[in-house]
């Protein structure tokens, strides 16, 4: 991209030197020559880029195929900030601090019922319908059916957006994603308030770990999540054992690349980690844990007997793109990757069973976003909001629950409310979302989510049987 700017750079100078000496049809035949080159050298990268990744991601692809490209989507990011209701600009937050206090919560709350743990699992990429218990037709996750049919399961449950970098820290913080009018990074220190689930529980003794299999500096999601109530922050940029980088999945294979970045740990690893973590206190403990291995291209180690097909293909899984006519095998490898990832929450359940723990744990397993296999021209997922990307299970289990379906929409930001009624405590004024338990649902209620990358921005709401999705198609 620079060297083609370069290139065009001197083309135009030498056009401008020229000038006086061009007369006639031969010297209008160099000029639109030199302007058709000038423009194929600054386009030729991006039309290369869209074609690469079938023209899906093309939002993280912006800054790397070609100059104009990146342009372009700062210029249109801007315009609808002046054009657009939706980009309406605010007045801008500087205070960090909620407007209760932790401490005014704390207070008033009084502390749990039942100092119950929690543990908050995010599997990368999981759909319901890899579970028989919403409806698959074979079971994916064996032991986190089992979750299902003793727990509650939410069978019309949407993530916040469709991708990571938004959806995950809707789960903790019961807080919306949209935050400016262009893609947002999380900056050092931000400096709008946020109050996470973990900083309200620590304040009744609770000790907070965070096990990510990802690296949290993706879009500066660390920034976010490091509110000061963290006892054990492991992410694979600060984990001290091996940790790989999926050289198909372009995006983040570049990003790790480039800025000297860590890849991502095998869920065996994490969960190994965490275990330990469990076992050095008899104290309640809250976990978020976020677990990779069936995030694109779906890694099944060589050690795991893969349950669908052979474990492996013969072809690249580039993040959002494959052969069409291979959407089976991709599925059976999707789904043996996620049985590799249940086998290690398996191992977690297994370890707090037998040290009598399990029993008062409140287990909540759910995923960041769902995946697409071409049922609306894309694969994968960060891009358009239907209900392959955006629909995703929510499982709640353990003391209090009760073992039943809920059909009624729900959403990320109702995790955090949710798992405080059940613990006995009231939301913090800060949240978003509503306790799904605590009443009858209305049906006037609407589900907000949103796709908001450099070129790829949609927002749909979600009101009973309906769906809305503004902005456009992939």
């Amino acid at each position: 991209g620079l060297g083609a700017a370069l290139f065009g750079g001197a083309v135009l100078w030498g056009l401008g030197r020229l000038q006086p000496r061009l007369r006639g049809p031969l010297g209008w035949s160099i000029v639109g020559g030199s302007v058709v080159l000038v423009a194929i050298s600054l386009f030729l990268p991006t039309v290369i880029g869209w074609q690469a990744v079938d023209g899906f991601m093309r939002a993280q692809r912006a800054d790397a195929t070609g100059p104009l490209l990146r342009l372009v989507s700062d210029y249109r990011s801007a315009a609808a900030a002046n054009a657009d209701p939706l980009y309406a600009t605010s007045v801008p937050v500087t205070d960090s601090s909620p407007l209760v206090p932790l401490e005014d919560y704390a207070a008033r709350a009084g502390g749990p019922d039942a100092p119950h743990n929690v543990l908050i699992i995010i599997v990368e990429s999981l759909r319901p319908d890899q579970l028989v218990s919403f409806g698959g037709e074979r079971s994916a996750m064996p032991r986190v059916d089992s979750l299902a049919r003793d727990g509650l399961r939410f069978t019309r449950h949407y993530t916040q957006a469709s991708h990571s970098d938004y959806a995950d820290p809707t789960i903790l913080s019961s807080h919306y994603p949209l935050r400016s009018s262009v893609y947002h990074v999380y900056p050092e220190s931000p400096p709008y308030p946020r109050v996470l689930i973990y900083d309200l529980l620590s304040r009744f003794g609770y000790r907070v770990g965070i096990f990510s299999s990802q690296n949290e500096a993706w879009g500066g999601m660390k920034h976010y999540l490091d509110t000061g109530s963290i006892d054990r922050f492991l992410h694979s940029e600060t984990f001290e054992g091996e940790t790989y980088v999926p050289d198909r999945d372009e995006g983040f294979a570049g990003w790790a690349g480039d800025g000297r970045k860590s890849g991502k740990i095998d869920d065996r690893l994490t969960v190994s980690e965490a275990i330990e973590w469990i076992g050095e206190s008899d104290d309640p403990f809250v976990i978020y844990m976020n677990l990779q291995n069936s995030h694109t291209p779906y890694v099944v180690p060589a050690d795991f007997d893969a349950p669908f097909g052979s474990g492996a293909v013969s072809f690249p899984i580039l993040f959002g793109s494959f052969p069409r006519d291979s959407i089976g095998a991709v599925k059976d490898l999707y789904a043996s990757s996620l049985a590799y990832v249940d086998a290690q929450i398996s191992r977690l359940l297994d370890e707090l069973e037998q040290s009598g723990r399990l029993e008062e744990t409140l287990v909540v397993v759910t995923a960041d976003t769902g995946q697409g296999f071409y049922e609306h021209g894309f694969s994968s997922h960060g891009s358009a909001l239907y209900d392959e990307v955006v629909r995703v299970p929510l499982i709640i289990h353990g003391p209090g629950v009760e073992t039943a379906e809920r059909d009624h929409v729900s959403e990320h930001v109702d995790v955090p409310p949710t798992v405080l009624g059940l613990l006995g405590l009231p939301p913090h004024p800060a949240f978003q979302g509503t306790d799904a338990l605590a009443s009858e649902p209305s049906p006037e209620r609407r589900m907000a989510f949103i796709v908001g990358q450099a070129l790829e921005e949609q927002y749909a709401i979600v009101r009973e049987r309906w769906k809305l999705i503004y902005g456009p198609p992939p």
